[in-house]
């Protein structure tokens, strides 16, 4: 069963409220969760994500993307925030950033009023998680309480599956190393990340809500993924 704030990829509310959302996609097969952030701009919808390390890509095309989660963020603001997003837009399409993938995210990570990356002290990159907090805290809404975020044992095969891939797709060994150092480091998983923010009400939700609603729409996702 969906929450009432979670909506098929196609059919995806017309009301004016429904302008800005986080979307999660599901690898089956990898067992990866993916989301970005979708915005409604002249009657076309975009997506901001972190594909990868150095792949910070804005997509129009939601064929991998199977859900929409409807943020509790006012109409009049979620009309304010497109604005930042199609600078962000902008600042990709010329190719401006170059971010790498990173698991440490202990202080937040910001985009300035001119669409310029600021990695939070500690931090030496993003992962899809992290870049969708960053787009949010840059405009003043905090979908996570970082500071008091755990880390979970559970999260460490993932930490060495991702470190693998990369491994296997050629990355250097700095890189690589410099990974696993940040292994442990609290995760923000996607589904978790995209929850957060229909469950915060004036400020982020407990983690623990979050987490239970996070596994919630993951298991939808598996389910409508058979």
């Amino acid at each position: 069963m969906k929450a009432e704030y979670v909506y098929h990829i196609d059919e995806i509310p017309k009301e004016e409220d429904c302008k800005v959302g986080i979307v999660v996609s599901l690898n089956r097969r990898a067992k990866l969760s993916h989301c970005g952030v979708a915005y409604n701009i002249h009657d076309t919808l975009r997506i901001l994500h972190l594909a990868t390390h150095k792949d910070i890509r804005v997509d129009d095309d939601w064929g991998h993307f199977l859900v929409w989660v409807k943020p509790n963020i006012p109409t009049m603001f979620q009309e304010a925030m497109i604005p930042f997003f199609e600078v962000i837009e902008t600042k990709i399409t010329a190719g401006a950033y170059h971010v790498p993938y990173g698991f440490k995210y202990e202080n937040y990570s910001t985009f300035d009023r001119n669409g310029d990356l600021t990695l939070g002290k500690g931090s030496k990159g993003l992962s899809c998680s992290t870049y969708v907090i960053t787009l949010f805290h840059s405009l003043g809404i905090d979908l996570v309480d970082i500071q008091n975020w755990p880390s979970r044992k559970e999260d460490l095969p993932w930490y060495a599956f991702i470190i693998d891939i990369f491994a296997n797709n050629g990355m250097s060994n700095d890189f690589i190393e410099g990974l696993k150092k940040e292994i442990g480091a609290p995760r923000f998983r996607p589904e978790e990340t995209a929850v957060s923010s229909a469950l915060m009400k004036g400020g982020p939700a407990e983690y623990t809500d979050i987490w239970a609603h996070g596994k919630e729409l993951l298991e939808y996702l598996y389910q409508i993924t058979k």
